[in-house]
């Protein structure tokens, strides 16, 4: 197993864990995050398949996986992954990490609030404030470091003697956001929720065409007084809920944005504007 996994142990970071970017030790901090979740991505490959799921036609699997109590983790860890080729890597990357956020209200009627409280960098760290309404129980609020990251996998085709490298369009993308909890105040009236997780998008091949892969890992301390057992248990099925409810939002959002540059383009088009 690798050192990095102590990363996971659904404890508060201080804000003095996380360097300044003007600090050489910051770049040190990005890659430990990176190493720690692709080492956890590449674990979850080899659990076993909770059970599989069908929401609005998407079809998730359902992976888990106990606490490693030896490396300080407290909960469990729950794993959502799908195949998609009717949604794009920039339809994701453009709404997922902190945009995620910034546009979480829109699709999840939950969502009583949600600030930016910290930027250490710019849509690369940033430390988010959320309140979550709760039905027939305590609202809970979430401190969140949000850490994002993207890199180019393996060439799409085959680099041959005569190419250096492969083109642009051949690279295969990958975008990371790994979410820990984070040290803020209380907010009054709020029961304090704690959950790390990871989310990978990736583009894989699939009958030689390009598709987006998404894997969504979550340990989660709702705080309060529900039995840890319950809470694993309810996770799997409102992850996948969650997540066909976002991918709904995501392909009307992204419709709606088009149609608005359509309609901007034909007005500057009439001279008109």
């Amino acid at each position: 197993m690798s050192s990095q996994k102590h990363l996971f142990t659904l404890t508060d970071r201080p804000a003095e864990s996380v360097p300044s970017p003007d600090d050489p030790a910051y770049h040190d901090w990005l890659s430990s995050e990176f190493a720690a979740a692709a080492d956890l991505l590449s674990e979850s490959e080899t659990w076993p398949v909770n059970h599989t799921r069908t929401e609005d036609g998407i079809d998730f699997i359902v992976r888990t996986a106990p606490a490693r109590k030896n490396l300080g983790e407290r909960r469990s860890w729950t794993l959502r992954e799908s195949l998609h080729d009717d949604v794009s890597f920039e339809l994701f990357e453009s709404t997922s990490g902190a945009k995620l956020h910034e546009k979480q209200g829109q699709w999840d009627e939950s969502l009583m609030g949600a600030d930016r409280i910290r930027a250490i960098q710019e849509g690369r760290a940033e430390v988010w404030h959320k309140k979550i309404r709760v039905p027939r129980s305590s609202n809970r609020d979430f401190a969140c470091l949000l850490v994002t990251g993207e890199s180019e996998s393996s060439p799409s085709t085959p680099v041959t003697p005569d190419s250096s490298a492969a083109s642009v369009e051949d690279r295969l993308r990958c975008l990371i956001v790994v979410t820990h909890p984070y040290e803020h105040p209380n907010e009054k009236g709020f029961t304090r929720g704690r959950y790390e997780s990871i989310e990978e998008i990736r583009e894989v091949m699939k009958d030689d065409q390009k598709v987006v892969m998404w894997r969504s890992l979550l340990a989660n301390d709702p705080g309060g007084f529900a039995p840890a057992k319950i809470v694993d248990r309810l996770i799997p099925s409102q992850l996948c809920s969650d997540g066909a409810r976002f991918l709904k939002f995501a392909k009307e959002w992204d419709q709606k944005r088009r149609a608005a540059g359509s309609e901007d383009k034909a007005v500057n088009g009439n001279g008109q504007a």
